[in-house]
């Protein structure tokens, strides 16, 4: 059907099963985020997807082994997957809504073909998990000698090393000997099979400031701390508070660096780590 309010699309699913879609014109810019820092009392649950998040496959045969009458929006989907794309990256990758997308990456994710995941970016920080597998006759072990060779240019045992502390992504890509690209791919690899996991920083508020009286740059800082105040308890993450308030990171950043003895970084395993129900932390 169409009309002046979009038109619905019918998605046909596994197993004999559809599903009806209200999908809204093209054109119709994406709502605004709700201005969660500036409302009042109890903040509302978090949605369960949001455009800073992604999806990171899990599997290499996804798209061959959809089942034949599988939605082709799905298909389009699937041939555009990255661990290093969010929902906004696909959103402009496939044309699709990002209300279809969310629909979508929920059957992947119930599937087993995905997981639903902050992408992979310079400022990404994984560390090793504690029941990490590291003995060499491990079935990770064998698996990456099969997905690299027998004398990958970053073996195993290095790989694991790299990620013994948390680290920005970028600044270990840049340190890291080996080619861009492998390091990529092991990461990923890892990540997949949970020898590593990602973190998130949140931030925690453990005192009030008065307004300063000097210093511009300062002033800015404080006002900022001031729009995000009731988020600076340590269950929201720094990628959450940029997407509600529209705040680039860096400027988080430069308000943590104003205010070091009041706003405490906070690392917590990141959304889709360790457990997969509703999180605070987003």
């Amino acid at each position: 059907g169409g009309g002046r309010g979009g038109y619905v699309a019918r998605l046909p699913l596994p197993r004999g099963m559809s599903l009806e879609v209200q999908l809204p014109p093209p054109t119709r810019p994406a709502p605004p985020p709700p201005p969660v820092a500036r409302s009042e009392g109890a903040l509302p649950p978090p949605p369960p997807l949001r455009p800073y998040l992604g999806l990171l496959p899990l599997r290499e045969d996804t798209l061959a082994s959809l089942p034949p009458d599988s939605s082709p929006l799905l298909v389009r989907l699937v041939r555009e997957l990255s661990a290093a794309r969010s929902f906004s990256d696909l959103h402009l990758e496939t044309g699709l809504p990002l209300d279809t997308l969310y629909l979508l990456a929920g059957h992947l994710a119930e599937w087993g073909h995905a997981r639903v995941a902050l992408p992979l970016t310079e400022e990404s920080l994984f560390a090793l998990r504690p029941d990490a597998p590291t003995h060499a006759d491990s079935e990770v072990a064998a698996e990456y000698a099969a997905a690299f060779g027998a004398r990958p240019a970053l073996p195993l045992l290095s790989a694991l090393a790299l990620f013994s502390e948390p680290r920005r992504f970028g600044d270990l890509s840049r340190s890291a000997r080996v080619p861009a690209r492998r390091l990529v791919q092991a990461t990923v690899f890892l990540w997949q099979r949970r020898v590593i996991h990602q973190l998130q920083t949140c931030l925690l508020a453990v005192a009030e400031v008065a307004r300063p009286a000097v210093e511009p740059e300062r002033l800015v800082a404080w006002q900022l701390m001031q729009q995000l105040r009731p988020m600076l308890h340590g269950e929201h993450s720094l990628e959450e508070l940029s997407w509600h308030e529209g705040v680039p990171r860096r400027a988080l950043l430069q308000m943590v660096a104003a205010f070091p003895d009041v706003l405490l970084p906070v690392l917590m395993p990141a959304v889709g780590e360790d457990f997969e129900e509703a999180q605070d932390c987003g």
